[in-house]
């Protein structure tokens, strides 16, 4: 009988384990039955909340910041990383930018919510005839 009970105990911990690193684990696009989705314009928010920095102005400064971050259970932005740089500056713009995003739809699994690397590409150009833009 006891016996048994452990060995019910130690299944129930293995699993309580085993949910713990899922629980913690973060998941690519592709490992996810729903993608997280922006509640909204993504390129339109983009567009309204970024700011072409003045250095980058002043420097002719065009390209692309390339930023990894997670959208987690309850579809809130965090964990930013730029991965491609166009100027500290450009960059820290950016990251401004995604800490006033409202809340995405989370990514899902079988049903619940998990977290989801998302890779966002933001395009600063600058236009002398029409001014600046910034995209996505």
């Amino acid at each position: 009988m006891f016996k048994k009970f452990g060995i019910t105990l130690f299944a129930l911990a293995l699993l309580a384990a085993a949910c713990g690193e899922k629980k913690n684990q973060i998941f690519g696009a592709n490992d996810v039955d729903e993608t997280p989705v922006f509640r909204g314009d993504l390129p339109e928010f983009i567009q309204t909340h970024l700011e072409y920095p003045e250095s980058a102005l002043a420097d002719s400064l065009q390209g692309q910041v390339l930023v990894r971050f997670v959208i987690n259970r309850e579809g809130g932005a965090e964990q930013y990383r730029i991965e491609e740089s166009l100027s500290p500056d450009c960059d820290s713009a950016v990251i401004r930018m995604l800490r006033l995003m409202p809340p995405w739809t989370p990514g899902k699994i079988d049903g619940f919510p998990v977290p989801v690397l998302v890779e966002l590409p933001v395009l600063f150009t600058f236009h002398p005839d029409t001014g600046t833009s910034v995209q996505n």
